[in-house]
């Protein structure tokens, strides 16, 4: 039993839905998974060997569905202007945490 964490992200091939059936029991078990966007906007954060380890997964998703995860009111968002808002959420996720993703690979 050496208790290491699962991650399962969904591809452009995976309903991201029926992925995500059983996503909270799951993770109880170590099984960690991302199959819409609504779930990959918060670093996933644990403890490695290492030390503290945070991961920012998302699962593939077309433009519009990361819109609707991110806002109420997607119908009267311009399709660029969503594209750029998107990209000024999720980049701070990543950014935060780049210097340690970057160690994991040094």
């Amino acid at each position: 039993d050496y208790k290491v964490p699962l991650f399962v992200v969904s591809g452009n091939h995976d309903g991201a839905e029926r992925l995500e059936v059983g996503r909270s029991m799951l993770s109880q078990s170590g099984i960690h998974i991302w199959g819409s966007p609504h779930h990959a906007l918060k670093p996933f954060e644990f403890e490695g060997t290492d030390g503290k380890v945070a991961i920012c997964p998302m699962p593939f998703s077309e433009p519009r569905r990361i819109g609707e995860a991110l806002f109420a009111d997607v119908e009267s968002t311009n399709t660029e202007t969503t594209n750029i808002e998107i990209a000024d959420i999720v980049t701070p996720c990543y950014e935060q945490n780049c210097e340690s993703a970057l160690n994991l690979h040094n």
